[in-house]
């Protein structure tokens, strides 16, 4: 693998990196790439500064999973006839040979909730919503059957206009 600017990677212990950028100021050393914070170096190939394997190392460009909600579907149920049943937009239908409906589920809506942290860069973020003049920042991001929704995340200055 190559690395190139302006892409994220997985590290080896599976966490995303970047953008990546070229270090200018690496005049041919064998670190010519750089983390978002300028801390972490990388060879061409992915490895970190140590020179041994480590688990920042840089192993695979990465990919972002699809966000599109997978639908859920509740328990099937028995249909007590046409005369009783009718089908709705949010239902998956069992017909018979005949085609009469005999059982159906339901879609269940996805659970959607918003999560907001409150912090600094300096003594960290939680979800508490009581802090101290230190906080500087918050991270808002939405949760889809409670896992986060990467692509929601904002975070922004607290008194920034």
């Amino acid at each position: 693998m190559q690395i190139e600017e302006w892409k994220f990677y997985r590290t080896r212990d599976g966490r995303k990196v970047g953008p990546i950028d070229y270090n200018p100021e690496s005049k041919g050393d064998n670190f010519p790439f750089v983390s978002p914070c300028g801390y972490c170096r990388y060879t061409t190939d992915g490895s970190l500064l140590t020179g041994t394997p480590n688990r920042g190392d840089l192993i695979a460009e990465w990919v972002d999973e699809p966000t599109e909600d997978k639908p859920k579907w509740g328990e099937w149920e028995i249909s007590a006839g046409p005369e009783y049943f009718t089908p709705r937009a949010n239902m998956e239908l069992a017909k018979s040979e005949s085609g009469e409906v005999i059982a159906f589920r339901k879609l269940i809506e996805p659970v959607r909730e918003t999560v907001t942290l409150i912090g600094s860069n300096h003594y960290g973020f939680d979800h508490s919503g009581y802090g101290d003049e230190e906080n500087s920042h918050t991270i808002t991001f939405d949760t889809i059957y409670g896992k986060p929704d990467c692509n929601s995340i904002v975070m922004e200055a607290i008194g920034d206009e």
